[in-house]
């Protein structure tokens, strides 16, 4: 289908949309699949060295292809433009799409989606990280051959747990000698950071002395005591997370590495600035590090700023909203109910502005308020995640810059998102093994991804990854 848009710079662009399915090639004998995805490409004289951007989900086992309704397709489901009681989700031309910059395709993996098995394979011989980023790595590798794009440069484009299989991916990728470009990532997981205090909990459980200190989530707690100022009272902003940055990093861990390791106190002038940059009380801090519940610190906000909610769940406009986006509900864009009628619109935009039909059901696998109202698969699955035996997929990065000299990474991450704490993307990607010359890392005032971005903040990341194409 053939359509066109006006651009947010006032030109307007031709591009064709193709929805269907492709049929993957393994190289290594492993299983096949129908893999479903939608193409967005540009009407240009040059259409075999223009730039292309392969999206997928960042949910273990989220489908990529409603990405295109949020993540800078040239149609938007905006957020809600009525009240919460009747609330109207416009589906329109957005202005700001990145057609403008790259060809945009949106792939589902095996499990979700329309995207299925081919027999004799199941759906679950894709439910691991290696049949998860083989299946991508063909899905590309024959998009490529089929449009004849080997001159394209190429770019990943996911976020939270796609940063673990966007590592993972680029080496599978240079091995079947694709070199991509670029690869941008809102809120990545790394699985490396010492912020999740699941292991903690396993610790103390089993007798064991705790050995993480958690301190990737303090940054994210003083930029949100900032923002209900309890906290940076009479500093600039900037001011108060340069002093909370380097405090984390040169006293705090330290000390709290030491202090788990001989099982002491920290020294009472640490537990003072701890109070200050964060606004708590010393009771809600005590038991940090050590329980997962502090990534969830709802009440501990509700108490300390003083908000007026009746309970955890009290959904009223001041009150916190959720780990994705510790704002005020009012102030957070994910909690204008956007991902449940993300969902509920999906088949009716595939019907009406793309033309494809289907005699099954958009099939969604990640997590019951999301997929209430979709289909079931039809297998069990298991949702394997990452094997025991990496606990890091650093080694990849390093692996995948290290072979390939081009590749840049634009990471973005939020200073209220308690998913995945912004102080571990910036120490984990300042690895010194990484070429940093080749890294961005942006801290931006949003929550995890880009469903919890208000309008200027998603003008700004339009502008960075504008820029990172340009190579600016």
């Amino acid at each position: 289908m053939y359509h066109s848009i006006k651009l947010d710079s006032g030109k307007t662009l031709n591009y064709k949309v193709t929805t269907g399915h492709v049929t993957t090639r393994p190289t290594d004998n492993g299983p096949a699949a129908s893999v479903f995805y939608t193409a967005y490409t540009a009407e240009t004289d040059k259409p075999n060295t223009r730039a292309l951007t392969f999206f997928f989900g960042g949910g273990w086992n989220g489908p990529g292809t409603p990405m295109q309704l949020n993540y800078w397709g040239p149609m938007r489901l905006f957020n809600n433009t009525g009240t919460a009681e009747s609330p109207v989700f416009p589906l329109a031309p957005a202005a700001d799409t990145l057609l403008d910059q790259s060809d945009l395709i949106y792939i589902d993996r095996p499990m979700v989606g329309y995207s299925q098995a081919i027999l004799p394979a199941k759906n679950r011989d894709f439910d691991s990280m290696k049949g998860d980023s083989d299946v991508l790595r063909d899905f590309i590798s024959e998009y490529i051959r089929l449009n004849s794009k080997q001159a394209s440069p190429k770019y990943l484009y996911s976020g939270s747990q796609g940063g673990e299989r966007s590592a993972i991916l680029a080496n599978k990728l240079f091995a079947a000698h694709i070199s991509l470009d670029g690869i941008i990532l809102h809120s990545p997981s790394t699985m490396n950071y010492n912020a999740s205090c699941d292991d903690n909990i396993n610790d103390v459980t089993n007798g064991r002395k705790p050995s993480h200190h958690c301190a990737d989530y303090i940054p994210t707690l003083a930029a949100t005591s900032y923002y209900y100022g309890i906290a940076g009272k009479g500093m600039t902003f900037e001011h108060f997370m340069s002093d909370v940055n380097n405090f984390v990093d040169n006293t705090y861990i330290p000390q709290e590495l030491a202090a788990l390791r001989e099982e002491k106190e920290l020294p009472e002038k640490t537990v003072q600035k701890l109070l200050s940059i964060t606004g708590f009380s010393r009771e809600s801090l005590e038991e940090f590090p050590y329980f997962w519940t502090f990534r969830d610190p709802k009440m501990t906000y509700i108490d300390a700023a003083n908000l007026k909610c009746a309970s955890y769940s009290d959904t009223s406009p001041d009150c916190p909203y959720q780990p994705n986006d510790m704002r005020r509900r009012k102030d957070a864009p994910g909690a204008l109910g956007f991902n449940d009628n993300l969902y509920t619109r999906l088949e009716e935009f595939f019907t009406q502005s793309l033309g494809y039909t289907s005699r099954v059901k958009f099939t969604c696998w990640d997590g019951p308020t999301l997929c209430e109202k979709t289909s079931p698969p039809t297998e069990k699955i298991t949702l394997k995640r990452m094997p025991k035996s990496i606990s890091s997929v650093m080694p990849y990065w390093r692996q995948a810059m290290r072979d390939n000299k081009k590749l840049r990474l634009l990471n973005i991450g939020g200073y209220y998102d308690f998913t995945v704490p912004f102080h571990a993307i910036l120490r984990d990607f300042a690895d010194p093994e990484l070429d940093q010359t080749r890294i961005q890392n942006l801290i931006l005032h949003n929550g995890h991804n880009i469903s919890h971005v208000s309008d200027p903040v998603r003008a700004e990341i339009k502008t960075l990854v504008t820029r990172f194409y340009q190579k600016k």
